[in-house]
């Protein structure tokens, strides 16, 4: 690096000492870049008030059920949960704006037609349906040793061993 001296015998910094700064002033930016993005990621993914998912699940145009499962045992379990999401949901909206996916590890069963009318059960693979899916305001099902629910403003995720999906407490609470 070259010095020069001022006309006091001072020296003068030269450009290549603001290099520091300008390292420092990018590290900032990326660092407030960071925290902006990690908040507005965190926002989409807050926890709400049942109450809140529910009335945007009310005033969607489609909504979704998806049932998961990685074995027939799994899929009988959730069986029961899901017909009586379903039965309450469908006293209060048209049966054809419902999407049912049902969704194992490669493929999934639904009906492009929604539930209303003639059912005509189509397959896909699972990533297509949990696409779809993830673009409606909807309710997951999944089978699981513990028992939760993640409420968010668009989706709900409820996960639950087999005492769970056989009394599905949480179907009243769609009603």
């Amino acid at each position: 690096m070259a010095e020069t001296t001022t006309g006091k015998g001072q020296k003068a910094a030269s450009s290549g000492s603001r290099a520091p700064l300008y390292m420092a002033i990018a590290i900032g930016v990326i660092i407030i870049a960071a925290i902006v993005y990690y908040s507005s990621s965190l926002h989409s993914q807050a926890t709400v008030p049942f109450s809140e998912f529910k009335q945007n699940l009310n005033n969607a145009a489609r909504i979704s059920i998806a049932v998961t499962y990685y074995n027939e045992g799994q899929f009988v379990n959730e069986s029961p949960c899901y017909s009586s999401i379903l039965q309450v949901i469908s006293h209060s909206r048209a049966p054809s704006t419902i999407d049912f996916f049902i969704i194992n590890q490669t493929s999934c069963t639904y009906s492009k037609t929604g539930l209303g009318g003639s059912v005509s059960p189509t397959t896909a693979n699972a990533s297509y349906c949990t696409g779809k899916a993830a673009n409606e305001t909807g309710v997951y099902l999944n089978f699981s040793q513990a028992n939760y629910t993640l409420v968010q403003p668009h989706h709900l995720y409820i996960y639950g061993n087999s005492g769970y999906m056989r009394t599905c407490p949480i179907a009243v609470d769609f009603a």
